[in-house]
């Protein structure tokens, strides 16, 4: 029996994790949503009767769903946040109203989960995961549970549910190796998530072939779909928010409470709004969390979202840039780099205990000459890593840690950080 998080942690462990896998199989096999089915009829269907935002997309998913929660909380409504990977602590995957689980309840939630996946085989850590998240939202009679796709969307043990929107943010190449090595393949995954008749929501995609199978997928659902086009000001100030490229992101995010506003679920005025953004802060998305030298915590983990890292900090009022980096191995690293160094003044390669991580001396062989203009060190110590940026950075320099989730929250957790 378990009885303390402790316990249900080291049991959750037990299962397969894809999340510090490299290199597995992307199959209905591997990730089969009968399985997942099957836990949740056990389980007494706790997805049933809650009203769902379901979002996907290559970039800016978590974003949306962060910003679609806090903003429906900050409305008077109940609202369930479903996200990941977590920065520093597992509860804080599932929250409501800004608040994680309490470790009590993430412990005798795993324990009704134990019991009810007794004869189901092949079970995996984040269908565990995810089926708690519905019984916590079920349990606290939640009025909105905003749910954002773990990997691709078809597949993705989330996509048992029927919400009242699906959101489709940027679409753009990661995770090749599983979801296809064209942008039409990865955008079919993605599209997966659509279903019969829901409204879907996504913005005006830069690949043509992105957006056409998005088009034909609604056709072929018969659901509505809104797209939002690209501003390049913001309706309401996020002063926390960094970055050009989380406009897109509020803007679905609107559109998503504007929907709902439509269809009468909610009542939602800009004051509401106002207020929300106004505070709202982005975990590990180009935060900055100290002043002289400036400390940005990123977890840009693909070409496209390190093109929007770069475009953000050098407008960021800075003498050098002092760069921490670690990328899981099955990343592009050779574009990621190209797309970041060049604006380095001085580049850390460190990493953590993560098993997908790249050890800082394998990154050697993507080091082209150019780049050995600046001063390169090599520490797989992220703690250490961070020491010598401090030591070698002035009051006006900026370090930018950023490369991966798992360093990223390992660097906050070592800061003394929260989420």
């Amino acid at each position: 029996m378990i009885k303390t998080f402790k316990q249900a942690y080291d049991y959750l462990k037990t299962h397969t994790d894809y999340e510090r896998m490299a290199k597995y199989h992307y199959s209905q096999k591997t990730f089969n949503l009968k399985r997942m089915e099957s836990l949740l009829d056990k389980l007494g269907r706790p997805q049933q009767g809650l009203r769902f935002i379901h979002i996907a997309g290559t970039k800016g998913k978590g974003s949306t769903a962060i910003i679609t929660a806090r903003i429906l909380s900050a409305s008077g409504y109940k609202t369930g946040l479903f996200t990941s990977p977590h920065l520093i602590n597992i509860t804080e995957r599932i929250q409501i109203d800004g608040a994680s689980i309490p470790n009590s309840i993430f412990a005798r939630l795993m324990n009704d989960i134990r019991i009810a996946s007794r004869n189901i085989k092949g079970l995996t850590f984040f269908e565990l995961i995810t089926a708690m998240a519905f019984l916590y939202f079920r349990d606290n009679r939640v009025d909105f549970a905003v749910i954002e796709v773990g990997l691709g969307g078809r597949l993705d043990s989330t996509n048992v549910i029927t919400p009242l929107a699906s959101i489709i943010t940027r679409l753009d190449f990661d995770h090749m190796d599983k979801l296809g090595n064209t942008i039409s393949r990865i955008a079919r995954e993605k599209a997966g998530i659509i279903k019969p008749g829901v409204p879907v929501i996504t913005i005006k995609q830069q690949y043509q072939d992105a957006m056409r199978v998005i088009r034909d997928s609604a056709i072929k659902n018969k659901s509505p779909l809104y797209v939002v086009q690209n501003k390049t000001n913001r309706p309401y100030p996020a002063p926390l928010i960094l970055g050009q490229h989380q406009n897109e992101n509020i803007g679905l995010a609107l559109e998503v409470i504007k929907l709902l506003n439509l269809q009468g679920y909610i009542n939602v005025e800009s004051p509401k709004i106002k207020s929300a953004l106004k505070g709202l802060r982005l975990p590990g998305r180009i935060e900055i969390i100290s002043h002289r030298p400036g400390i940005i915590i990123d977890s840009a983990h693909n070409p496209v979202a390190m093109e929007a890292v770069r475009d953000t900090v050098v407008k960021l009022d800075h003498r050098k840039l002092i760069l921490v980096i670690g990328i899981s191995m099955d990343k592009d690293i050779p574009k990621m780099l190209d797309i970041i160094m060049p604006i380095s003044d001085t580049v850390i390669f460190t990493s953590t205990k993560h098993p997908r991580l790249l050890a800082p001396i394998d990154f050697t062989p993507y080091l082209k000459e150019s780049y050995l203009e600046r001063p390169i060190f090599l520490d797989p110590d992220y703690r250490r890593a961070m020491r010598l940026a401090k030591h070698l950075a002035n009051k006006n320099d900026l370090i930018l840690v950023t490369g991966s989730f798992y360093l990223a929250g390992e660097v906050l957790k070592s800061m003394g950080c929260s989420i």
